[in-house]
């Protein structure tokens, strides 16, 4: 997406940043023919649009190939009923730790996991590096699952 807000400002053609603001406007921005975009670019940014649509719609299958057994999952429905757990943090957490139960408390389980600070400022590099950096990104999302 990035690139090819790139190519078009190269051409004199702005659009502004948010992947909604892309969707909306390019193909428009691409398709008006009182910009600099000769046709072989035109085209060349037609095919990497339709690329771009391609792999939006590949990740969405994906993320429902995630969600569906995730949604059946009692342990990972119980993860996603905390703020900022979705269904792919929550299949993270479930085949990661497994059962919680080995743990005393929740601080024993964040500090296997990697999210305690083990000094002033610093958080430990330990633990699952996919979980940790799931868990972050969740805890930086708003109520609504975008990030703030």
């Amino acid at each position: 997406m990035n690139r090819l807000r790139g190519l078009l400002a190269e051409f004199g053609v702005f659009l502004a940043q948010g992947i909604r603001t892309l969707h909306q406007h390019i193909v428009d921005r691409i398709e008006d023919g009182s910009n600099e975009l000769a046709g072989p670019t035109r085209q060349a940014l037609m095919r990497g649009w339709a690329q771009c649509q391609a792999l939006d719609q590949e990740i969405a299958w994906l993320d429902k190939q995630i969600a569906e057994p995730a949604g059946h999952d009692p342990q990972a429905q119980r993860c996603m009923d905390v703020c900022g757990v979705g269904p792919l943090t929550a299949s993270a957490a479930v085949a990661t730790i497994v059962d919680a139960r080995q743990f005393k408390n929740g601080r024993q389980m964040a500090a296997w996991i990697g999210t305690v600070k083990q000094r002033l400022g610093r958080i430990t590099k330990q633990g699952n590096d996919y979980l940790r950096t799931l868990l972050f990104q969740g805890a930086l999302s708003g109520p609504d699952g975008t990030p703030t």
